[in-house]
């Protein structure tokens, strides 16, 4: 649904809110999601969702098989950016590299791991929080954006309006997106 290329997929961004046009014309004037195609480039997170506050940052999923060659590609483009920091740790049992840096007042975070965009956890959570908007009225997503301004993040809203209980990133991933 939302690939890393800037094709009509991509339309959402580019004629979506006043923050979804920021982020595109920002993404192109870096050309992040040409330079990260080898990558499986993918945005994801509150911005495809339109559940963007002002403690949201952009967030660019990549499927990474070599770390180190990686961090090189990356470093060796974006390194200069304001606020650029690189570390690595491990997430679900995989190496995950997570490169943060600001550009023209938005924060972005590159995240990349050897799994398949697709089945990064990430993804996972956005395409449920998707199903589940749709599922819902207006008055959900108002009660979602109400919860992300208080504090939590986008899950633990979700969770909380949903009366899911326990870890509310486990939980989203239980959900069924039939």
């Amino acid at each position: 649904m939302w690939q890393s290329e800037p094709t009509d997929r991509m339309r959402w961004l580019a004629d979506g809110c006043k923050q979804q046009k920021k982020a595109w014309l920002l993404l192109r004037e870096l050309g992040l999601l040409s330079y990260l195609k080898p990558f499986q480039a993918t945005v994801a997170g509150t911005y495809p969702l339109g559940l963007i506050t002002s403690l949201s940052d952009l967030d660019i999923l990549c499927e990474v098989r070599d770390h180190v060659s990686f961090r090189k590609h990356v470093v060796t483009r974006y390194g200069v950016l304001s606020k650029f920091r690189l570390k690595q740790r491990f997430k679900e049992g995989l190496l995950a590299t997570i490169i943060r840096f600001e550009y023209h007042g938005m924060e972005m975070e590159i995240f990349g791991q050897h799994k398949k965009v697709e089945q990064q956890t990430a993804y996972l959570h956005m395409l449920a929080e998707e199903v589940l908007l749709r599922k819902h009225d207006w008055r959900f997503r108002e009660k979602i954006m109400e919860l992300k301004l208080q504090g939590l993040s986008t899950e633990e809203a979700f969770a909380r309006e949903l009366g899911l209980t326990g870890d509310p990133y486990q939980a989203l991933l239980r959900i069924n997106p039939d």
